[in-house]
């Protein structure tokens, strides 16, 4: 738990009055569960990194690194922390006034419409008014809200669709539909330089209400064209408190501020807001921007210069170009960034963030290299020659040329010539931000004293992690069922289908399951996998006899399991989770049989059969182990047995250890954990179809083929150099693939053909039902678990909208529903290897061999 003392960051970095959350490779603001305070006496670590993040914690408290949440007293010098560059300002309570004007009078009847979204009467403690505040600063900026002919009102955001997105998240909290409109248009605007004619693709936010329009004009927003309308910061942000100016300038700021960048190498270029207004109105808009500038006063961010310019001659006149210029000191930038930063404008966000940290990195160097060069002359003072001093101070900060400058003269060192340039900074932090969400700065020291007071803590849903001091704190498989219906039954009820599956089986991070069990049952299912699921009614019992090891890998033993990894399990019975897992609808058509043999075997008898696949695994539960167990090899185990640590991922320990023992045990938890959760789906997806077409799952037939792991690590008797041996076989992202020869590892009714393979494609593509061939015994058994990713998650969302991916794949006949659009975008087929080329491959290798290829018509995406 984070110490009393230590200053918790209640950013109000979105509208919400909660913690900003790191959620899917993005920070959110979540709301706080539950607030929790308890009485400490001993030992608390003082966490610092390299560029000054600190953080204050028990030695319990779990602060997020690269690797992973790992203990704050576990942490070593050099891990790299996860940091968020932004701090915002401190939360105030704020005094009670009515914000709205007399000048645009409400209707009774526009009166109840907000009262009921919670936005009448509006006043300074409204829960909804920071959301209010970002969206007037942004639609002052790029924005236009009008009333039309008919009485319409219409409130008009501007820009790239993934920020209008987020403009439309926040209307939907407000209780607003708004619709985003994405269109190529030929432009002509004049310009003081002539006409300046091109082609762009513009998109346009549009939410239709005259309640919502007058009650933004009740707040000052200015009616009419604003390069010909009066406006100035509305007095109600004057009178605001500093947090709450902070998300009206960062709206506005999203919209009006040009993105962090440099002029030269190292040297910024001044941030600048810059609009036009018809030259009749120029000290009003001249007022305006002398306003802004006296709100940036109050964070101490100082203006460098107001500029005006003639620009063009509109259809209402002359128009003056204003600009107002931030001034580009250091600590001036460092302020803009930290403190105000931008919203709804996620790629300004970003390089903002990574100007914070260049900018931190330029003044560590420059620090060091002011404290030799005071050391120099310090030392010349005592009388000690040139020479001797290069002897004591020439390092990393200061070569020998540097140290004979400063030897002789007062100035303030620069930064040195090998710098890196802030383009190549970018650059280099954008590998992990795009594929991770965040960035990471070393810890440079790790402090123990003693404390005694309070300590406190906050559990946030789902994410179970927030920000404290810029610092984030705190077994795989498939399975296959079969039906007896076709395609032409299903199809028609596909959405209803759907939708009823995605009631059945929670998806996304962090979601509860629906076998709820006690500690002792739980314990259980560790030890006992689908077994225990069948045995407690979540199951027929010839399920168990169609999964890999009948769904239960002996010697579990959950005493080797942490109190933490059990928290993340407990309730996640029966849920899908996020990321690549997903329940899927399937089709097998029968002139996509390759083995007509082996899909008799496997229950495939009928054209356009309807099968249903399942990947996920033990979700949280399992991950929790290995991060455990990988923690304790490098640091004890493997130090403890001479085993050099090549890299902390391929941490290990002698099998016959009591270290390696006791993992497998724990190991074995997190598999039969992963066997139990697909077993309870698939009770869910029973009961599904049956509620939606009226029988029973017995009358359907509803079989399962097979259920087999990815992430496991099994006994198994291999031969090699002619010899059998029992060996460890460690499959990561494989899956087991035994052929005929292997009768004594394969049920009853696969023994003269194989043992089925199921291998995941994309929700766009399909998957594949293979079958093992004699030949994996080269690769032990073993084959590809799926196609597998050719482009980050980052990269793909960028490539894909959501909601777009999801028309297409309606319009050629998948019905898709997730947990969220960019969840979806993430697994777009064009994120993927060819399947088809992946199967051809495995099966020219003799690995596996093709049965039959099923093409998806539903999918849920977790």
């Amino acid at each position: 738990m984070d110490l009393g003392n230590n200053e918790f960051t209640l950013k109000k970095n979105t509208a919400s009055s909660g913690l900003l959350s790191l959620e899917q490779n993005q920070f959110n603001s979540k709301d706080i569960l539950m607030f929790m305070k308890k009485e400490h006496k001993g030992d608390v670590f003082k966490v610092k990194t390299k560029l000054g993040y600190t953080v204050e914690c028990t030695s319990d408290h779990p602060l997020l690194t690269d690797k992973g949440m790992v203990d704050a007293g576990k942490l070593r010098k050099g891990d790299d922390l996860v940091v968020y560059p932004f701090e915002g300002v401190e939360f105030t309570e704020h005094y009670e006034y009515d914000l709205l004007s007399d000048d645009i009078l409400l209707s009774d009847v526009q009166k109840k419409e907000l009262e009921k979204r919670g936005l009448y009467p509006l006043s300074s403690k409204n829960k909804n008014l920071p959301i209010i505040a970002k969206l007037f600063g942004f639609l002052l900026g790029d924005g236009n809200i009008h009333v039309t002919n008919e009485g319409k009102g219409r409130v008009c955001a501007y820009g790239n669709k993934e920020d209008l997105e987020l403009i439309q998240k926040d209307f939907e909290e407000l209780g607003f539909s708004a619709r985003i409109y994405t269109r190529e248009r030929d432009h002509k605007i004049p310009t003081r330089y002539g006409d300046v004619e091109f082609t762009a693709k513009n998109s346009e936010l549009q939410v239709s209400s005259i309640s919502l329009a007058n009650l933004f004009f009740s707040l000052g927003y200015p009616k009419g064209t604003k390069t010909k309308t009066a406006f100035l910061v509305p007095e109600w942000v004057i009178r605001s408190p500093l947090w709450l100016k902070r998300l009206f300038l960062a709206g506005f700021f999203g919209a009006e501020m040009n993105k962090s960048s440099t002029s030269s190498k190292t040297c910024f270029q001044c941030p600048t807001i810059s609009f036009n207004k018809n030259d009749f109105l120029l000290d009003n808009a001249r007022k305006f921007l002398i306003q802004i500038m006296q709100m940036l006063e109050e964070f101490g961010i100082e203006s460098h210069k107001l500029q005006v310019k003639e620009d063009f001659h509109n259809q209402h006149g002359n128009t003056m170009r204003l600009k107002l210029m931030i001034s580009t000191e250091e600590e001036n930038l460092l302020k803009l960034y930290s403190k105000v930063g931008f919203e709804y404008n996620p790629e300004r966000q970003f390089f903002c963030h990574a100007a914070v940290l260049y900018l931190k990195e330029k003044q560590l160097l420059k620090q060091k290299r002011s404290e030799i060069a005071f050391k120099a002359k310090e030392y010349r003072a005592k009388g000690l020659k040139l020479a001797e001093v290069k002897d004591l101070l020439v390092c990393e900060y200061a070569n020998e040329r540097f140290v004979t400058r400063y030897f002789y003269n007062d100035k303030d060192p620069r930064v040195t010539l090998d710098f890196i340039s802030f383009d190549d900074f970018v650059a280099e932090k954008r590998l992990v931000y795009d594929e991770k969400g965040y960035f990471v700065d070393a810890i440079e020291s790790i402090e123990i004293k003693s404390y005694e007071g309070f300590v406190y803590d906050f559990n946030v849903p789902e994410t179970h992690n927030f920000i404290a001091g810029s610092v984030v704190v705190s077994n795989c498989g498939m399975r296959l069922i079969v039906t007896n219906l076709t395609e032409s039954e299903v199809a028609p009820k596909i959405k209803e289908l759907v939708h009823k599956l995605y009631e059945k089986v929670p998806v996304g991070v962090g979601k509860k399951g629906t076998a709820r069990v006690n500690r002792e049952e739980f314990d259980q299912v560790m030890i006992n996998g689908a077994q225990w699921c069948v045995e407690n009614g979540y199951g027929w019992k010839e399920d168990v006899d169609l999964i890999e090891s009948r769904g239960k890998i002996p010697g579990a033993d959950p005493s080797k399991v942490s109190e933490k990894a059990r928290k993340r399990g407990f309730n996640q019975l029966g849920t899908l989770g996020s990321g690549n897992h997903y329940l899927e609808v399937q089709v097998a058509d029968k002139e996509a049989i390759c083995d007509e043999k082996a899909a008799k075997a496997f229950g495939i008898t009928k054209d356009k059969q309807v099968v249903v696949m399942v990947h996920c695994g033990s979700r949280g539960f399992g991950h929790q182990i290995g991060t455990d167990y990988l923690r304790k090899f490098v640091e004890e185990t493997m130090p403890k047995y001479g085993i050099q640590i090549l890299d902390k991922e391929l941490a290990c320990a002698p099998f016959n250890s009591p270290e390696g023992q006791d993992y497998f045990k724990a190991m074995s938890c997190g598999a039969n954990m992963a066997f139990a959760n697909r077993q309870v789906i698939t009770h869910r997806i029973r009961e599904a179809f049956s509620e939606v077409f009226g029988k029973s799952a017995k009358e359907m037939e509803m079989k399962v083929v097979y259920d087999v792991a990815h992430n496991i690590a099994k006994l198994e008797k291999h031969t090699v150099d002619g010899v059998e041996k029992e060996l460890v076989v460690h499959r990561k992202g494989s899956t087991r693939a035994f052929g005929p020869g292997r009768k004594e590892d394969l049920p009853e009714a696969y023994k003269e053909v194989g043992q089925p393979v199921i291998l995941g494609g994309s929700m766009e593509t399909g998957s594949y039902l293979l079958v093992g061939q004699d030949g994996a015994e080269d690769t032990f058994g073993s084959t590809a678990h799926g196609a597998g990713r050719i482009m980050s998650r980052m990269k793909a969302k960028k490539l894909w909208r959501g909601d777009e991916l999801q028309k297409k794949m309606e319009k050629e006949g998948i019905y898709v529903k997730g947990a969220s659009l960019k969840g979806l975008a993430e697994e777009a087929g064009g994120a993927y290897k060819d399947v088809h080329a992946v199967v051809k491959t495995l099966e020219s290798a003799g690995i596996t061999k093709r049965v039959v290829a099923l093409r998806p018509i539903g999918n849920i995406k977790g």
